[in-house]
């Protein structure tokens, strides 16, 4: 998995994880700058690994990025000035395989996870003035074989988290907007969904 963000400050900032079988690397964290066009050799951020693809965003000169560790657990990581500071913050909160999201709020940030501490339900938490507030179940939903995604808007609600949802033998999707710093209760659109495929005789 890769992710990348552009600060405002125009710097890229890439993740990645790197995965090759039997090399010491194997699901290293790993991450690469891009400034006026040149990009610096890839290289592992502090000493983290990951069992699944990293998230970065930006909204001022800092990219906050989310990863989680081989310990199952979330990791909070934000490059300022030219270094990782911090590497890996542990943010005390458990994931289940998926990859969790993170979108910025400012200075700011918010992540979005399946939390295997409540039976796989989408959660959310945010991080305030280098502060995690407490974990807020977003619904009784909770995601089926896939990750959550969480964005930033530039106008309205201030972030949108989206999951997919499996009933009826059918995947549909979940969101919930965040509005004024409150986050609405999960809601299902009634024309967006991904019907899974069957082959028969």
């Amino acid at each position: 998995g890769v992710a990348l963000t552009m600060t405002s400050a125009n710097l890229g900032v890439g993740l990645l994880r790197f995965t090759k079988i039997g090399d010491p690397k194997d699901n290293q964290l790993q991450y690469t700058t891009w400034d006026k066009g040149v990009w610096t050799p890839v290289a592992q951020l502090g000493n983290n690994t990951t069992k699944g693809w990293p998230s970065i965003a930006a909204a001022t000169t800092t990219a906050q990025a989310v990863f989680h560790g081989q310990d199952n657990n979330l990791y909070y990581a934000a490059y300022v000035n030219g270094a990782w500071t911090p590497a890996a913050e542990a943010i005390g909160s458990q994931s289940t395989t998926f990859a969790p999201d993170i979108a910025a709020l400012g200075a700011n940030a918010a992540i979005i996870y399946n939390n295997s501490a409540n039976a796989n339900r989408i959660s959310i938490r945010e991080r305030n003035g280098g502060v995690w507030g407490n974990i807020l179940q977003l619904s009784a939903n909770f995601a089926a074989n896939y990750p959550p995604d969480l964005l930033t808007l530039t106008s309205g609600p201030e972030l949108i988290g989206l999951w997919p949802f499996f009933t009826n033998n059918v995947n549909t999707i979940r969101y919930a907007f965040r509005t004024a710093g409150v986050w609405g209760a999960g809601a299902a659109p009634e024309i967006l969904y991904v019907h899974r495929p069957h082959i028969g005789t």
